[in-house]
Order: structure tokens, then sequence, then C-alpha cells
């Protein structure tokens, strides 16, 4: 079991003095994963935007995980199956799709477009 602030992680603004503000990111019980603040940015990117894609990426950490925690017991068990295991069929497609489903979501997250 990992030992990260649990999730789901949601990205909000912070205010700090002068009308400053930048990104931090909260699990739903605002207990404090991460302040994002950033110097640089990519070409044609504006601080504020490298900022709001750091936030996102880093909100999305916990939902990336599962999804990857999904697929590799996925292949585990496909791969046990192709050496003769008598384990469930993983082939169930509606879990597959599921997993599918989970992978797109966290990716829009991590991406901005939830």
């Amino acid at each position: 079991m990992s030992k990260h602030t649990p999730g789901p992680w949601v990205v909000q603004w912070q205010f700090f003095g002068g009308g400053n503000q930048r990104r931090e990111v909260a699990n739903t019980k605002d207990h404090r994963v991460a302040t994002i603040d950033t110097f640089i940015s990519n070409p044609g990117q504006s601080y504020e935007e490298a900022v709001e894609a750091n936030a996102r990426l880093i909100s999305a950490a916990p939902e990336l995980l599962e999804v990857a925690r999904k697929v590799d017991a996925l292949f585990l068990e496909l791969t046990a199956e192709q050496k003769g295991s008598k384990l469930k069929r993983a082939t169930d497609w509606g879990v597959v799709n599921q997993i599918l489903l989970d992978a797109k979501a966290a990716i829009r997250k991590a991406e901005g477009g939830e």
C-alpha cells in the first residue's frame, strides 16, 4: 500500500500577498499535497499555463497510479493464463473495458479535460 496522501486530489487556487496567486493540489479533505509555482515555462507558454498544466498532472497522480496497478494486474493474469494457470480468465471484456475507461479518465484529468 502507498503511503502518499489518499486521493482523489484536486487543483485549487492559493492566494497570497500582493494579489499574487498560484495553484495548490489538495485531497478532498483539504490536506495540501503540493504547491505549484514555476519560473520557467515552455516556449510559447505563459507562466499561468505552465502552473496550471503542472497542477493538473500532479492532481491526476492517484488515478494514474490506480490505473497502472490495474493494468499490471491484468497483464500478470493474462501472462499466467498463457502459462497454463487455472486463474479466472481476465479476458472478461467488461473488466478490460472498465480499465480502459479508467485510464482514459485519468489521462483526461491530467490533460485538463476532466
